[in-house]
């Protein structure tokens, strides 16, 4: 049995914890709150501020990958601010 390399494990508890940030948490506020939207913003421009400063991976392409994936994810919070459903 071979353990994986520290900086693996470690980059993978980091990514398990953006994903639980960004769902999981989320859902102790009130649904559709402004607040709620704010929260996620600040967690993706967090994480995506982290993914830039740090990166992570190896070579340059996979982390440009990895800040244009943290970028969609920014984006798509921002859009859901814009969107009205009305029952």
């Amino acid at each position: 049995l071979r353990l994986p390399r520290r900086d693996l494990v470690r980059r993978a508890c980091v990514e398990m914890l953006r994903k639980t940030a960004l769902t999981g948490l989320l859902l102790f506020f009130k649904k559709g709150s402004v607040f709620q939207l704010v929260a996620a913003m600040l967690l993706a421009l967090a994480f995506l501020s982290v993914a830039a400063w740090f990166q992570p991976y190896a070579s340059r392409s996979a982390n440009l990958f990895k800040v244009a994936t943290e970028v969609t994810s920014s984006r798509l919070v921002l859009a859901a601010q814009f969107i009205d459903i009305s029952p």
